[in-house]
């Protein structure tokens, strides 16, 4: 028993066992008989006839055979022809096409970016999901319009180019600790392909410090007194130093 590749054009070469399907591996050994030298003989069943495009049990398959010797007592030898209702997905199936995805774009020998092909892989399926040769979706009339290679194109690497930092700002606080100065910079040219990224860090911060704040701070009111027929109360006021604004 061997396992065959199935063609749209019958049983091709021996390949390995594993791909065929263990569960319909047919059976290795069966019963046989030796016809009498006076019993008609009749040849091997033929192949069956291939199943009309439609598939339900009002379609039939046939196969035959014919008598190799007729039987010495004229006995009428067995039937030369079976038949069999088209049953679908047992032996009879529809077809269609499978289209795998592109593949990654493929570049001339010794380039390592610019145009290249990629390509997709055409596969004919029977109705039970299984692969079949392709001739047999072509031999059923099926057309295949898609493309199966197409132009692309792979960035040739480019560094990230980065602008100098700009001058220092003026400090955000006019006095205190909380104040900081920022520089930044831009992004000239961005990274392609393999190219080097660009760094995050586009700004940068430090802390400044101007000068020390400084606000009003008022003492408590003085007692009243009399002074050329007016009556004053005041208070002394102080500047006072502090790192807020």
């Amino acid at each position: 028993m061997r396992c065959l590749n199935n063609t749209a054009d019958g049983p091709g070469e021996s390949v390995d066992d594993a791909l065929c399907d263990y569960d319909e591996m047919p059976v290795g050994a069966r019963q046989c008989s030796l016809p009498c030298p006076k019993d008609c003989v009749m040849s091997d069943w033929g192949h069956w006839s291939i199943c009309p495009k439609e598939c339900n049990i009002l379609n039939v398959r046939v196969r035959t055979r014919y008598p190799l010797r007729l039987a010495a007592d004229g006995k009428t030898c067995p039937e030369a022809s079976e038949v069999e209702p088209c049953t679908l997905n047992k032996n009879c199936f529809y077809y269609h096409y499978n289209l795998t995805e592109w593949s990654s774009c493929q570049l001339s020998d010794n380039a390592v970016c610019g145009q290249g092909l990629k390509f997709r892989l055409l596969d004919c399926a029977q109705s039970d999901g299984k692969s079949v040769d392709v001739k047999l979706c072509e031999k059923m009339g099926l057309e295949s319009p898609w493309h199966l290679s197409m132009y692309c194109f792979v960035e040739c690497p480019v560094n990230c180019q980065l602008s100098e930092w700009s001058s220092w700002s003026e400090c955000s606080r006019t006095c205190g600790l909380e104040g900081h100065m920022k520089r930044t910079r831009h992004v000239l040219q961005k990274a392609h392909g393999e190219g080097r990224p660009c760094f995050s860090q586009l700004s940068q911060h430090r802390p400044c410090l101007i000068k020390p704040c400084y606000s009003w701070v008022f003492g408590e009111w003085s007692a009243c007194k009399v002074e050329h027929d007016l009556t004053l109360i005041q208070r002394i006021y102080n500047a006072d130093e502090h790192n807020a604004l």
